[in-house]
């Protein structure tokens, strides 16, 4: 499906603030020519559906890190960090999850692409304090998962 069909959009109504939407943001590992859930788009489909609980993949956008600080960043959004380690600068990983609030940052590891170890090693190497870290390894989905509400 893409961001803007029409399917994609009654589904979304049908879902309403009920479930949690998790989805890919940004492009794949062998890059494609056409990238639909680029970071404006995604900033365009929760403006159209302001109401979903929706979580992007790869910390908002797999190789568009820059336009996830300049669209998304701040927004009621979560993000999760599947495949960004080893991918995106550090201190742009830092960044972003200072910027956007550590309280909406998933742990995720999307294997096989990358282990969990590689993953946890990752997170472990930004020296967030520990409260930060615990919550980003559970306690936000935790949270994210027990009730509906906007963030």
């Amino acid at each position: 499906y893409t961001l803007d069909a029409p399917e994609t959009g009654d589904l979304m109504e049908q879902i309403g603030d009920r479930l949690l939407v998790i989805m890919h943001g940004g492009d794949e590992i062998a890059p494609q020519e056409c990238v639909d859930p680029t970071p404006q788009r995604l900033a365009a489909f929760m403006a159209r559906h302001p109401y979903l609980r929706l979580s992007s993949a790869h910390l908002g956008g797999y190789m568009f890190w820059d336009d996830v600080e300049e669209h998304l960043v701040g927004r009621s959004v979560y993000f999760d960090l599947s495949y960004t380690f080893g991918k995106a600068p550090e201190d742009q990983i830092r960044r972003i999850i200072t910027g956007h609030g550590y309280e909406r940052i998933f742990f995720a590891s999307d294997f096989p692409w990358q282990g969990q170890s590689e993953a946890l090693a990752g997170l472990e190497s930004l020296c967030l304090p520990p409260d930060q870290e615990a919550a980003i390894l559970g306690a936000n989905f935790e949270h994210a998962m027990a009730r509906p509400q906007r963030l």
